[in-house]
């Protein structure tokens, strides 16, 4: 799984752009990486771009060790407006099972999205032109 990390500053909002196949391993990794960037605070809202990470074929128990890391940054994401956008049908509803199993143990204001400008009008509605305008990121991994 490589992902790369942007800030926007107006409005403030981190874009995580994701690709290859996804495991609960990197996504752990990823969240530990999120939380310790210079322009990273709490409830600044993110945007997850999936549309190009492998999700759709991700077993149980993969979705059930991202969902402990996710619970585990709980503190961290509370209240926060997480987006995410997936690039299939298949993925989307991965998705949504990850969002069912993690909904009890967050206080994270996530959503699911297949459509990116309706995910960017959610999480910041002032991002209109980030899609368009994103260098998607200095990092890569």
């Amino acid at each position: 799984m490589n992902w790369t990390f942007e800030s926007l500053e107006t409005p403030e909002l981190i874009c995580v752009v994701c690709s290859g196949l996804f495991t609960s391993a990197d996504f752990a990794t990823m969240f530990d990486e999120l939380l310790v960037l210079p322009y990273w605070h709490k409830l600044v809202p993110i945007f997850l771009d999936q549309k190009n990470l492998e999700v759709a074929e991700t077993s149980w128990k993969e979705l059930m060790d991202a969902s402990d890391t996710f619970i585990r940054h709980n503190s961290n994401f509370a209240y926060t407006k997480i987006s995410i956008l997936f690039g299939s049908q298949e993925s989307y509803e991965t998705g949504l099972r990850f969002a069912a199993i993690t909904k009890q143990g967050t206080k994270a204001l996530v959503r699911m999205f297949r459509d990116e400008q309706k995910a960017l009008d959610w999480v910041a509605p002032e991002a209109k032109q980030f899609a368009q305008t994103a260098g998607r990121g200095p990092r890569i991994h």
